[in-house]
């Protein structure tokens, strides 16, 4: 059974023009929608720990420039259980090509309002959205 704790990993870099968003498309076995990094917190491990080994595992990026606890949590229904989703911000210092995981077939550079877009779940629209704002308020 599934452990019911998931983390998110909004990977983004600044560049001279706007912020840039990195998204992962899912392979077709698992939707092939597009979404930020996300992955299940194994029993026992930290929430940091979880969102440090699924960004390794599915993008092999492991030189950040920082890794911080947005503090935002968001709750989804899935085959009956309840799950609580733990949202990272993750920054680079430039914009990485990512080596994918077999979970994923495509990535792309993407700004606010493609991202917007491409990505399927509201819960991660809406992470998203609030990520952004904090990141241009700056």
């Amino acid at each position: 059974m599934r452990f019911p704790l998931q983390v998110q990993g909004i990977i983004f870099c600044k560049t001279k023009e706007d912020i840039k968003y990195l998204l992962l498309k899912r392979n077709e076995e698992k939707g092939g929608f597009w979404q930020a990094v996300t992955g299940g917190v194994e029993e026992g491990e930290s929430w940091k720990s979880a969102i440090s080994r699924e960004l390794a595992e599915e993008t092999k990026i492991s030189d950040f420039k920082s890794i911080v606890d947005s503090e935002l949590y968001f709750q989804f229904k899935e085959n009956n259980l309840w799950f609580t989703e733990r949202i990272f911000i993750v920054e680079l210092s430039e914009m990485i090509n990512p080596i994918l995981s077999e979970e994923h077939t495509e990535y792309k550079w993407v700004t606010f309002i493609e991202a917007l877009d491409l990505l399927k779940w509201d819960t991660n629209k809406d992470a998203l959205k609030i990520i952004n704002k904090r990141l241009t308020e700056k």
